[in-house]
């Protein structure tokens, strides 16, 4: 028991030390007015040139219309059909240079790309991109396929197709537990990034 008494107070003695220091009343710990504060800048230039630099870091009216900061905003949109297909209202030499920003961007691995043919060639696996899900990484409803983006021009603006390359055969049965829908994923994954999130160059 002597042990333990001769323990506590040393304890206790250094703990009201501690606390005493902490809690001090000294106006001089709660003044900041003598912190160094930031330097004022000030520009030599006159004012007329100082206006026409600033209004150069604005945006113009007509470009910030419908455009967000990042991504391309109204200019690329999911079209209703049949056969999903992506549009990006760029000519396609714009649209091809953008989509593969794109996929640069997710870093989709790009097997092969063909301007002549208008094509891209990629791997992509669907349950990379799942919006509903917040745990997608632990999902594997999807295999990791090769897909065929085909980019075509239609006055002014550019569609995108995707398809799967390596169907599956009609003498081997089919995978039923595997959805059929990963092009469709990998189009809409590809217009949120370019809707939202593509960092122009």
């Amino acid at each position: 028991m002597q042990i333990i008494f001769k323990n506590f107070i040393p304890a206790v003695l250094l703990a009201a030390t501690l606390v005493s220091c902490g809690t001090t009343e000294e106006v001089r710990y709660r003044d900041t007015s003598l912190l160094e504060k930031p330097p004022t800048l000030i520009s030599n230039r006159p004012a007329g040139e100082q206006k026409e630099a600033d209004s150069s870091a604005e945006p113009d009216s007509a470009e910030s219309e419908g455009e967000a900061k990042t991504g391309l905003g109204t200019k690329v949109y999911m079209a209703d059909s049949n056969s999903p297909s992506l549009i990006i209202k760029q000519p396609f030499d714009e649209a091809w240079s953008t989509l593969a920003q794109a996929l640069k961007q997710q870093d989709i691995e790009v097997a092969d790309r063909n301007r002549e043919l208008k094509a891209y060639y990629l791997t992509f696996d669907p349950d990379d991109y799942d919006p509903e899900s917040t745990f997608s990484f632990f999902k594997d409803d999807y295999a990791k396929e090769d897909y065929l983006l085909k980019l075509e021009d239609r006055d002014g603006e550019t569609a995108i197709s995707a398809e799967a390359v390596d169907k599956p055969k009609p003498d081997s049965a089919p995978d039923e537990d595997r959805p059929a829908d990963g092009a469709e994923r990998l189009l809409k994954s590809l217009h949120e990034t370019l809707r939202d999130d593509l960092i122009k160059e």
